[in-house]
């Protein structure tokens, strides 16, 4: 039986990934599936977003399209305050078990925050920060 566009059966992943989809547009766009598959015309109706658009452009550009917050604190230069401040919600929180979660944060949105005046002068400020304690912190192993 073959699958119609406008089929409202649920589908395999495989189906999405020709459409574009990979498991972390899943999570981002929040595509619930189950053992059954995906809903096809759900799939559909967020292909349509420009959301949706900008990540399938980032996926077939090999961007990436999440931030865990561990990255954002060591690779990108964030401080947790700068996490609280600016993104307060997770966009995709994983659950590793026990009291234990991932939050993930979509790349779009991270970097569209980074190019504000006000994330600049934030992080300038938490830059300063760190360069002053880090040197503080010299002064004091030399002592």
């Amino acid at each position: 039986m073959a699958i119609t566009e406008n089929s409202n059966e649920l589908v395999p992943f495989s189906v999405l990934e020709e459409r574009g989809w990979t498991p972390e547009m899943l999570k981002i766009h929040r595509l619930d599936g189950s053992g059954r598959g995906w809903s096809l015309v759900r799939a559909q109706a967020l292909e349509g977003t420009p959301d949706w658009q900008d990540d399938r452009a980032r996926a077939d550009a090999g961007l990436p399209l999440l931030y865990r917050r561990q990255e954002l604190l060591a690779d990108r230069h964030w401080s947790v305050t700068m996490v609280a401040e600016f993104l307060p919600e997770p966009d995709v929180v994983e659950s590793l078990g026990t009291n234990r979660r991932r939050h993930s944060f979509a790349a779009r949105r991270v970097e569209a925050i980074e190019a504000t005046d006000r994330f600049k002068e934030r992080a300038a400020i938490a830059a300063e920060m760190s360069r002053k304690a880090a040197h503080a912190a010299g002064e004091k192993r030399r002592r």
